[in-house]
């Protein structure tokens, strides 16, 4: 009986040893397809670690190209910027000077206006407020050098202003209404009595003797030689008397004329020339003609003339100007 038991005891073992290297083997086998999994994962990993690497690295260099590019663009737009910063300078300094020219040149095309006016029509309003309007221009331009014109444009409105207390429409007035009596003027009486002789003696009958004595008296009428004092007026016969008259006429109308343009020296001329007329060819005595002497006399008394009347000293100094800075700005 105990020899079965003992044979049967190899037959146990043997299948306990087979399972155990089906065991091994299916661990070994679950290891290694962990392993390649494992592998396979990292391998998948490491080559989508690669892509993503080179994918970003792409995009660094894209990245660096674009910071790059725009590195440049702002040098480059920079450097634009400075351009046009110094061209908006060098435009606004030459648009300064422009302007500055463009004053000073607007100013003295005033001061010019002024001259002519009171040259041409001696019209001192509109010279007053062209040079006026000149200064206020030179006034808002920040330049020491344009003091000198000023002062000279002070001085020419000082010299009108005192020229302008003389109303010449006053004048005028009180000339036509002189030139308006000058008819009722006088001219001295001188009558022309002949001289005859008181002979008592009687007339002879001889026939050559009377006609002498004819021919005696009519020489007498027509040559009469008088004695005149230096104090007589000169005499006017009754056909130039108009004449006088009219060239009276003229020298007050000519006196007018001149006051109105304020030509000085011919208003003196015709008033002292009508006065000296009237003196020498009309009764003095009269009271028309002490009345019409003293009212020339008077009107004698104003002076017209303007102390700068073609402004050449200002307008010289415009010439000689240059400036010295820029104007201030607005």
């Amino acid at each position: 009986m105990t020899e079965p038991s003992e044979q049967q005891e190899p037959i146990l073992s043997q299948p306990t040893q087979r399972h155990s290297h089906v065991g091994f083997y299916s661990i070994m086998i679950v290891a290694l397809l962990m392993l390649c999994g494992a592998l396979a994962y990292t391998f998948i990993q490491t080559r989508e670690s690669a892509t993503l690497v080179a994918e970003s690295a792409s995009k660094i260099v894209l990245l660096q190209t674009s910071v790059n590019n725009l590195q440049t663009s702002l040098k480059n737009a920079s450097e634009l910027s400075s351009q046009t910063q110094h061209q908006i300078e060098a435009w606004q300094n030459s648009q300064h000077a422009n302007l500055l020219q463009w004053h000073i040149a607007e100013a003295r095309y005033l001061v010019g206006v002024a001259s002519e006016q009171l040259q041409l029509t001696q019209n001192l309003t509109i010279a007053k407020t062209a040079l006026e309007q000149a200064d206020q221009i030179l006034t808002k331009l920040n330049d020491p050098g344009l003091v000198s014109i000023r002062q000279s444009i002070a001085t020419d409105l000082a010299a009108i202003e005192a020229a302008a207390t003389v109303d010449v429409t006053q004048i005028y007035l009180k000339l036509n209404a002189l030139n308006t009596i000058v008819d009722e003027l006088p001219l001295p009486i001188t009558p022309l009595t002949s001289k005859e002789d008181s002979k008592t003696s009687e007339v002879t009958t001889s026939n050559w003797q009377t006609r002498w004595q004819h021919f005696k008296e009519s020489l007498q009428k027509i040559i009469i030689v008088r004695q005149i004092s230096p104090n007589t007026a000169p005499l006017v016969l009754p056909e130039h008397k108009q004449f006088l008259i009219q060239n009276l006429h003229l020298q007050l109308e000519q006196a007018m004329w001149a006051a109105l343009r304020r030509q000085d020296d011919i208003y003196q001329a015709s008033l002292e020339r009508a006065s000296n007329w009237i003196k020498t060819y009309f009764v003095t005595t009269a009271a028309v003609t002490q009345s019409m002497l003293e009212q020339l006399k008077a009107l004698q008394g104003y002076k017209l003339a303007i102390a700068s009347q073609n402004l050449a000293g200002t307008l010289k100094l415009f010439e000689q100007y240059k400036p010295q800075s820029e104007p201030a700005a607005s």
